[in-house]
């Protein structure tokens, strides 16, 4: 959870230095006890980190993870879409230079 208190921050100067407008989207994937959340988990979490701005979601059909390369077994995970839900990668572990950078070479290429 203290990582995702930082992420406002990491957003705003990400866009500053870089001049790309992007958004963090928060999917919790499981609760404390590794069950798929309900709601409520996202809107607590929410208020945990301060309401920093962007969307907390609960993944309660527990789909997220099926979805993407992300296999659940590093926490926390990662992964960068593009604003039409296009998936550039997924990481996991603490920062998130790598996916700064595919957003960075997405943003070039367009």
């Amino acid at each position: 959870m203290s990582e995702a208190v930082g992420l406002a921050a990491e957003q705003e100067e990400f866009a500053t230095e870089s001049g790309i407008d992007f958004s963090y989207l928060l999917v919790i994937f499981q609760d404390t006890l590794g069950f798929t959340p309900e709601g409520k988990v996202a809107a607590d979490y929410d208020a945990a980190i301060g309401s920093p701005g962007y969307p907390v979601m609960a993944d309660v059909s527990g789909t997220s993870v099926e979805a993407s390369p992300y296999d659940a077994e590093g926490v926390p995970g990662k992964c960068a879409l593009t604003p039409d839900m296009v998936l550039l990668g997924c990481t996991t572990g603490h920062g998130a230079s790598e996916l700064y950078q595919l957003i960075e070479d997405h943003a070039a290429a367009q």
